[in-house]
């Protein structure tokens, strides 16, 4: 294999072999050799990922794109073009990858627009999320390992055709960006430049490895000057390939290719880079070759506190049933009688119910299984064999594009493809919205609710960018974002008592209740249980309503004992104290904004039913005396609707 001694050239001008022989490292424990996984980077102008124009949310050209994807094993890929309306993301279950894209606002046309597709799986173990700089360049930097880390760019420059104010622009914002980098970082660039650099690596040395392809024009002017006042390098040009394997772009009228697209790094960082290669089997509707850089680098997950075990969804629908709500009762309380009574403080006694109640629903009715009511995934195996035919199709006019006969059959497959989508996502949604019109005709609120929450779309990233308390800062880091919750959740929640004492010691005494200090009974505990709503989420303990509900004499006696003992030791397992708060957007005002979210509690049943207990006792013997007639929340028989009834 030929040597180069060129500044900035690798050392072996053919390693793409190479590229497909894995690296393999023993593993220290086992002693056997495993695969080192290398990180693999992309860039695609996929056009637009709206399947229609009218559509105002990202259809399932994301899902196309994330198979193409996932089909050459890309972890991050930057994409160009998106032409979706303002800032936003949403993650493909089924597919694996979640897209964040900026573009122009709503008011503007749909041109333009930058993305990043990022694997799911990878995507939570990075600690920033992507920041957006305008609709032609985002970001993203996270640690490769503690003392390493990546930067990458997605970039997509003006046309030949933009103005020229246009372009300076695009690279002088382009070149803060680029600047703004620590020095320290791998620095990747990728995107379409809408330019030819050509192949004079002699007037650009570094910045152009030997296999150039093309001719220069003004547009590659710019980059390769950017390149070179940055100390960059096009990786494209550097690995001897032929041509159909550098070109990235069909010019329309002359029908060449060209090589537009680039992934750049930093001329020290070249021996990172295994290969970049212009994957020509990629095909999603677009005129651009799907670019394909392999790095030698791996992204180490971090050493973080493992949490607790995540407590599973029940199958309590199981338990409408009464043969199973039986069965469900009789292994409770088998478990509890071979454990004889529950010991220790309530903290312990309440672990031990917990650990059994916990088991017996494992054992008996299971956990849910979740099921994503979705179009495309419902269809995959009719939808994997059209995209198949249609693939094939595209690899045989690719291999033969002088082939009219080729070339038409593809574009039959693809048209045929996309009319068949279509249909199928028609037909989908039609029947979806006779149940839900189903559900609203027989006044189902739970079913029409649920139904309409499995089909709203695509799944979305659960941390979203938040504005500091004066405004000035977004925060996109997610240490960050959850340290600008819990400062909210504390203003919001804990705000000192304006109440004067004074004004307390005016206020008449009353008499003292003596049996609210009375253990709860039998009959009080039944009844706060049977008070519990169900289909409600469950606290931290996973154990929902349903559960007590369907619970035998057994359990109930000792979840009545466990109750009492908690009482009288005047002792609240911190389990059955501690709730989980859930932020919801209200659909009003910018996102970034804490205030625009309402928190809600998750508590545990127990807790819940404990606290039913008390209130129970409170509106018995204290509302109906010391509450003024205007006071209608939590009184029996009224409500605060029937204040608007009163004269």
């Amino acid at each position: 294999m030929r040597e180069e001694t060129r500044k900035g050239v690798p050392t072996k001008t053919c390693p793409y072999k190479l590229a497909s022989i894995p690296r393999l490292a023993v593993c220290p424990f086992s002693g056997r050799k495993q695969r080192k996984k290398n990180l693999i980077l992309g860039t695609w102008n996929v056009r637009t990922p709206m399947d229609r124009e009218n559509s105002s949310r990202p259809e399932r050209r994301i899902a196309l794109v994330a198979r193409e994807l996932a089909r050459y094993r890309i972890d991050m890929a930057a994409l160009s073009e998106t032409r979706l309306p303002e800032e936003g993301s949403v993650a493909e279950r089924k597919g694996g990858y979640t897209f964040f894209w900026k573009g122009k606002s709503k008011d503007e046309d749909r041109i333009h627009g930058v993305g990043l597709a990022i694997k799911t799986s990878l995507l939570k173990q990075l600690p920033d999320l992507p920041t957006s700089i305008n609709e032609r360049l985002m970001k993203i930097r996270f640690p490769l390992d503690r003392s390493r880390h990546a930067t990458i760019i997605s970039a997509y420059a003006p046309t030949l055709t933009s103005s020229d104010e246009a372009k300076e622009a695009f690279y002088e914002e382009l070149n803060t960006l680029v600047k703004d980098v620590p020095p320290s970082d791998k620095l990747f660039l990728l995107g379409d430049f809408n330019a030819r650099v050509g192949a004079n690596y002699n007037n650009w040395n570094g910045v152009l490895g030997l296999h150039g392809i093309g001719r220069l024009n003004s547009n590659g002017l710019m980059v390769l000057s950017m390149c070179a006042e940055n100390q960059l390098a096009i990786t494209n040009t550097m690995f001897r390939q032929a041509d159909k394997y550098k070109t990235t772009w069909l010019h329309p009228r002359s029908r060449q290719w060209h090589l537009i697209d680039f992934v750049i790094c930093r001329q020290r960082d070249i021996r990172d880079v295994k290969i970049t290669r212009a994957m020509r089997g990629a095909e999603c509707w677009t005129d651009h070759r799907l670019n394909r850089c392999i790095l030698s680098l791996h992204i180490i997950p971090p050493h973080r506190k493992m949490p607790k075990t995540i407590k599973p969804a029940y199958n309590v629908a199981r338990l409408k049933n009464s043969q199973q709500r039986n069965e469900f009762a009789d292994d409770l309380d088998d478990r509890l009688i071979a454990h004889g009574p529950l010991t220790g403080c309530p903290t312990q006694q309440w672990e031990q119910f917990k650990s059994l109640v916990t088991e017996s629903a494992r054992a008996t009715i299971g956990p849910r299984k979740r099921i994503h009511q979705d179009w495309f995934d419902e269809n995959d195996e009719t939808i994997k064999s059209l995209l198949d035919n249609k693939q094939k199709a595209f690899i045989e006019w690719q291999n033969d594009p002088s082939s009219t006969s080729k070339h038409d059959r593809f574009k039959h497959l693809q048209r045929q493809a996309q009319t068949t989508l279509r249909k199928m996502q028609d037909k989908w949604w039609e029947d979806k919205a006779e149940e839900v019109q189903r559900y609203a005709d027989t006044q189902n609120s739970k079913m029409f609710y649920s139904a309409i929450k499995e089909v709203y779309g695509p799944m979305k990233p659960c941390t979203a960018p938040l504005l500091t308390v004066d405004g000035s800062t977004l925060l996109k880091e997610k240490r960050s974002i959850n340290a600008r919750w819990r400062e909210h959740f504390c203003t919001l929640l804990n705000r000192p008592s304006t109440v004067e004492s004074h004004a307390l010691d005016l206020i008449t005494q009353k008499p003292t209740v003596h049996c609210l200090d009375l253990p709860p009974t039998m009959e009080e505990v039944m009844k706060a249980i049977s008070q519990t709503n169900s289909g409600k989420a469950p606290g931290m303990d996973g154990i929902p309503a349903e559960i007590f509900k369907s619970a035998g004499p057994v359990a109930l006696e000792s979840f009545f004992s466990l109750l009492t003992n908690i009482w009288e030791g005047e002792e609240i397992p911190k389990e059955l104290r501690n709730a989980t708060v859930i932020s919801l957007f209200k659909n009003k005002g910018s996102k970034t904004d804490c205030g625009n979210y309402r928190g809600i509690s998750l508590l545990p049943i127990a807790g819940k039913i404990l606290a039913r207990v008390m209130a129970n006792r409170l509106v018995i013997h204290v509302s109906e005396d010391n509450l003024p007639e205007a006071q209608c929340g939590f009184r029996p028989n009224r409500s605060t609707a029937d204040m608007i009834f009163v004269d």
